[in-house]
């Protein structure tokens, strides 16, 4: 995607005149390149006149940000400091009157005055959000004269310049404003918690529509009464009719809960993302026009959930009272799910669903198609889907075959063959993936071979697997590939992917630079460490979970569970990561702005 378009994205609108001339000056440069690849008479002259004209426009450029930064600087700095002189003067005059004090804390008269927590927000959240916006529009400055320097040969006394302007300060000027508010705040009425005073005055980032509440209360209070009645109904059934009836078709049901779950789940981890101010439109290098917000998603998502649940339940009274065909809800709700991605119509986000669509396309032609961080990350959560991939063939095979009409299992030519190497798809894909990083760039090779001995591993034990090497003498070899494969890939689950497992001042096999609570990055390790587990689980074939205790169909429902919420919890990690290191060098310029919007919780 155009880095312009994500420059306008993040340009505050009342200071579009005080950006960098981007799109001018990428002009200049092109036109230059253009000149000497057409003039074979290119002389040194021509390329001293170009570079002297670059550096007068680039100084005048930076001559305009600066003095616009240092304008702001100085106005956000006299108002932090008149609100530290209202804190201080009711904290110092024991007889002001409560008059005074509600006009000095911008109380109104309705507001109680023991609600300091009230008053100091009021106080200090809109210069926190001024001072805010400063830093993004240094950074997007600076990320903008970084991508034009390297579009040149020699950038490096460039390079130099750019590094003594005055706004190239902001990280440490800016920072320090921030931080001397949050510890104020703490001070104040927090108890010296620094994380619950940036939580104070970053109250209110978000906003939620009473449609919106009432939209997903009511999509919640429908869904959880059709999943009340089905469990219901299937509780009092003859068990024979779960196996006989139910399961046959069990295979759509699931399919489409998982792409259900992976929605709402979706929505959960832009949440977290925006809540704690990692700017995941930029990481994902997704176009601005395609951005739909978690509440948006969850929308999308709630309204499908409803629509299964109502489905399901209607499945399984049809079932009991032998009406009308026994898979015509199977039919439709899978129909539904489908149109609904590839509806050409504009509703539903087309934009979002097309450009997933354009990832998944992207995704299976990797040995030719780009391999950037958004292609990383889908197809590092498609290893997590490989029951819905097994579904998805179960429900063509149910649907295709005279299973649909005598509601029996399905069963296709080379069926175990292909459920047992379904899983292996997403694997050489990605194994793809890899090798076109190293072609492209053989220096890569030392941050990717891990990466080759994780999903070769993985391949091994699907292979060994489908010979069914568990079951004989040689069940040692199927053991130690299965114990191996787990713990390896758990292993770079905390160290290469989620960078832990270092000594930092932030405690114990963490990390120096964090966005969520301890706790959080805590509970990952140590879920995840049981759930790599049923993750390798997923990967083998299904007649290895036969039992007379727990049906097949059910089994790979839990499973399927278990990984969704592994796979989300460990994208929140990954993209938080990248975020601070670009670790597998998705991106040419290091540096990421901060979302133009502040979320609840901001990096200290």
């Amino acid at each position: 995607m155009r880095f312009v378009k994500q420059l306008e994205y993040h340009k505050i609108p009342e200071w579009s005149s005080y950006y960098i001339d981007y799109r001018n000056i990428k002009a200049m440069i092109y036109d230059y390149q253009k000149q000497i690849a057409w003039d074979d008479s290119h002389n040194a002259s021509v390329e001293e006149d170009f570079t002297e004209a670059l550096q007068s426009v680039l100084r005048s450029q930076y001559q305009k940000i600066n003095q616009f930064y240092n304008i702001k600087k100085i106005q956000y700095k006299t108002e932090l400091e008149t609100a530290f002189y209202k804190i201080y003067s009711i904290r110092s005059a024991s007889t002001i009157t409560e008059k005074e004090e509600k006009k000095l804390l911008s109380m109104e008269e309705k507001d109680d005055e023991s609600n300091i927590s009230a008053s100091l927000q009021r106080a200090f959240s809109d210069v926190h959000k001024r001072i805010w916006w400063l830093e993004v529009y240094c950074e997007v400055n600076y990320i903008a004269c970084l991508r034009i320097l390297d579009k040149l040969d020699h950038p490096s006394s460039f390079r130099t310049e750019l590094e003594a302007q005055s706004f190239r300060k902001f990280e440490h000027e800016l920072g320090d404003l921030r931080r001397t508010m949050y510890k104020k705040v703490a001070e104040e009425v927090m108890g010296d918690n620094l994380y619950a005073s940036i939580q104070l005055i970053t109250r209110g980032a978000k906003y939620y529509r009473i449609s919106d509440i009432a939209r997903i209360f009511l999509c919640l209070g429908i869904s959880i009464m059709c999943l009340s009645i089905t469990m219901w109904l299937i509780a009092f059934s003859e068990k024979s009719m779960l196996s006989s009836k139910i399961f046959p078709s069990f295979s759509i049901f699931r399919l489409t809960l998982a792409i259900n779950l992976d929605i709402l789940a979706f929505a959960w981890v832009i949440y977290m993302l925006e809540s704690h101010s990692l700017n995941w439109v930029y990481i994902f290098d997704i176009d601005p026009t395609n951005r739909i917000s978690y509440i948006q998603i969850l929308r999308v998502g709630l309204s499908i959930a409803t629509l299964w649940c109502i489905t399901f339940l209607l499945q399984i009274s049809n079932y009991m009272s032998e009406g009308i065909h026994p898979n015509i809800f199977a039919l439709f709700v899978l129909t539904i799910y489908l149109l609904i991605w590839i509806c050409p119509f504009h509703i539903l986000y087309r934009r979002a669903r097309y450009a997933m669509l354009k990832s998944f396309a992207e995704f299976m032609i990797a040995p030719f198609g780009p391999v950037k961080f958004t292609n990383y990350m889908f197809g590092s959560w498609l290893t997590s889907m490989v029951i819905p991939i097994k579904d998805m063939y179960l429900s063509g095979c149910f649907i295709s075959t005279d299973a649909w009409e005598l509601n029996e299992y399905p069963s296709c030519s080379q069926h175990y063959l292909i459920l047992a190497l379904l899983p292996a798809l997403p694997f050489i894909w990605r194994l793809m993936q890899v090798c076109n990083k190293i072609c492209s760039d053989p220096v890569l090779i030392k941050k990717q071979y891990t990466n080759l001995i994780r999903y070769g591993q993985s391949l091994s034990l699907i292979v060994i697997s489908y010979f069914g090497l568990h079951t004989s003498t040689q069940a040692y070899i199927w053991i130690s590939v299965f114990v191996i494969c787990t713990v390896y890939t758990m292993i770079l689950d905390y160290w290469q992917d989620w960078g832990l497992l270092r000594t930092s001042k932030n405690g114990c096999l963490l990390r120096e630079t964090l966005y969520f609570r301890k706790s959080f990055y805590y509970f990952a390790m140590i879920s995840n460490l049981f759930l790599r587990f049923s993750w390798s689980l997923t990967l083998l074939p299904v007649q290895m979970f036969e039992n007379r205790y727990l049906n097949n169909e059910v089994m790979l429902l839990v499973l399927c569970l278990l990984e969704i919420f592994r796979r989300t919890i460990w994208t929140v990690l990954r993209v938080e990561r990248e975020s601070s290191e670009n670790t597998e060098k998705y991106r040419k310029i290091d540096y990421i702005p901060k979302p133009l919007h502040s979320g609840e919780f901001v990096n200290s």
